[in-house]
């Protein structure tokens, strides 16, 4: 005899989320709207709480700070110079403007720690000057370590400076420097957050359209995947906020990607079998527990992984990676426990006014009926395409070199940092 009709198992987890919907939609809708209004934004957190990016535990660095210890000048691997460039060659007006920049350099001692005076000295001027003699340089050593808020508010300082000094006609002045690279660089993952959101939501949203072809189910969709995202979100700005842990504009662009993957693939998963229970012939609450049943130990699993290999990253020695270790797995432990509860749910609600029910039959769809044919008949070929495929990327990725040069990826929005020194043809001499 046939067993279509047999009821489904009934995981005691999703029989709790279906009795329960209603309270689980109102619970993740105020941890998301109640930690959005309570926290500071993500971006906002790691913008005043940016953590150092140089390893602390490297011989240059604290070679760096021993000699800032020893001859008693700085404590910070922030640096920068402050360059100055003529059409002709520097005379007395450009001595006056440089001497005016270094007096109130050497008076802001909460952003400046030390200042390297090597052109005033006619002893010394010759090696902070071109060869040319069209341009000179002044470095300075500023307050707080390369990478964190007071780097970047002393940065910010010194170019305030600089702006509020005349300059004399036909010469300019400049703020260079890898700590003022990566400022610029912090300002624009910033200022590009909105932007990357924007463009990744209308993706899922024309992805969601072509795969559903339902305007309801879409924006069902979004609604588990934006409650989902801002709640991701809410929680890892709640644990930076709190000090709990460390977040750079790289984490922070990481934590958004992957809540907006995660989120969306787990609710592709969830209404993908919900739809093709469905079409079976089973009725809502039944295709529900099928659902469910199928594919929670898929999400707990994947995400899991996720985490783990987030995790991962905290073991690594570069606060590049180290940073986005916690940040990553914390966003995607919420992540997986919204699509765990927020998204049947919803999907139980919604499903009472048939608003999630499939337009078109994916059982008999013949697109994907020709796929699977095609794999059944030919399932050499297709492995040995997929391996070569993968060979290829297996080979790409161990002939990568990482570049760690802000320079390269840096807008050219930003300010004019490093390529002033070498466009002006000075070779910094260590003191």
């Amino acid at each position: 005899m046939s067993n279509m009709h047999t009821k489904p198992h009934r995981p005691f987890v999703g029989r709790m989320v279906r009795i329960f919907s209603l309270p689980i939609i109102v619970f993740w809708v105020l941890v998301a709207v109640g930690l959005g209004i309570l926290t500071p934004s993500l971006d906002a957190v790691a913008a005043t709480r940016s953590v150092p990016i140089s390893p602390t535990n490297s011989d240059s660095y604290r070679a760096m700070l021993h000699i800032g210890k020893v001859f008693q000048q700085y404590d910070s691997d922030s640096t920068a110079m402050v360059v100055l460039e003529g059409k002709d060659k520097l005379g007395d007006a450009a001595h006056k403007f440089y001497d005016k920049i270094v007096a109130k350099l050497e008076a802001d001692h909460q952003h400046v720690q030390n200042v390297q005076d090597f052109w005033s000295d006619p002893l010394t001027a010759a090696g902070s000057q071109s060869v040319d003699g069209k341009s000179a340089y002044v470095q300075i050593f500023l307050n707080g370590p390369q990478g964190t808020t007071p780097s970047h508010e002393s940065v910010a300082a010194v170019r305030d400076i600089v702006a509020s000094v005349p300059a004399p006609p036909g010469i300019k002045a400049h703020v260079a420097g890898n700590t003022v690279l990566n400022a610029d660089t912090s300002v624009a993952g910033h200022q590009s957050m909105a932007i990357m959101e924007l463009v990744s939501v209308g993706v899922i949203i024309v992805m969601l359209l072509i795969v559903y072809r339902s305007v309801v189910t879409m924006l069902v969709s979004m609604v588990i995947i934006g409650l989902e995202l801002f709640a991701a979100q809410g929680i890892t700005a709640t644990a930076g906020n709190l000090n709990i842990i460390g977040l750079t504009p790289y984490a922070v662009s990481m934590v958004t990607m992957l809540a907006l993957a995660a989120g969306t693939d787990y609710v592709i998963f969830l209404l993908g079998r919900y739809h093709e229970e469905r079409s079976k012939g089973l009725d809502s609450e039944e295709a529900f527990y099928v659902a469910y049943s199928g594919v929670s130990h898929v999400i707990l699993g994947s995400g899991l992984t996720i985490v783990g290999a987030c995790l991962c990253l905290t073991m690594t020695t570069l606060p590049y990676f180290q940073t986005m270790g916690l940040p990553c797995a914390i966003a995607v432990g919420v992540i997986i426990a919204a699509a765990l509860t927020l998204a049947p749910a919803i999907l139980t609600v919604a499903s009472k006014f048939g608003l999630l029910d499939p337009k078109h039959n994916v059982v008999s769809s013949p697109g994907w009926r020709k796929v699977g044919t095609s794999v059944v008949r030919w399932p050499i070929p297709i492995v040995l395409v997929t391996c070569v495929i993968a060979v290829v990327g297996f080979v790409a990725l161990m002939t990568y070199v990482p570049q760690y040069n802000d320079q390269k990826f840096t807008p050219p929005i930003c300010p004019p940092t490093r390529p002033w020194a070498s466009r002006t043809g000075i070779s910094p001499r260590p003191a």
